[in-house]
């Protein structure tokens, strides 16, 4: 492979994330309320005394609407945006120095393990590795 590919192959990637942000599949779910216990122990106590006559005395009451997940689909998105665009970087970096007339592998190789580390699809980790080859 040459020099010239491996830049076309990164471009491409590049090019592909942000024409395509929402080529991933992201769920999302919003909980209310979770109560875990472990080795025996009581998870959840509510103990409720009423109040005068005509009073409404609630020991626990969750509330998830509409509201709280479009508020989390927000900031799902939000970080989603701020992920792709770390990546985005990344990749630029890559093709940056596969560019450059003495490409340096640490900067090359210190970014691949960044991206391997993280949230990144295995696929777009292997395609930069492979492509990485060709400097080592």
């Amino acid at each position: 492979m040459e020099k010239s590919e491996a830049v076309s192959i990164i471009e491409s990637l590049i090019h592909s994330l942000k024409t395509e942000p929402g080529q991933f599949n992201i769920e999302l779910k919003v909980v209310g309320q979770t109560v875990s216990v472990t080795n025996g122990g009581i998870g959840q106590i509510n103990a409720v005394t009423g109040g005068a006559a005509g009073s409404t005395t609630i020991g626990n009451k969750v509330v998830v609407d509409g509201s709280s997940v479009e508020i989390a689909r927000a900031r799902a998105g939000q970080a989603l945006d701020a992920q792709m665009s770390g990546l985005v970087d990344a990749l630029e970096k890559v093709a940056a120095e596969f560019r450059s007339e003495k490409p340096d592998k640490g900067v090359i190789q210190s970014v691949i393990k960044a991206i391997g580390e993280s949230w990144v699809p295995p696929l777009i980790t292997g395609v930069v590795k492979t492509v990485a080859g060709i400097f080592s």
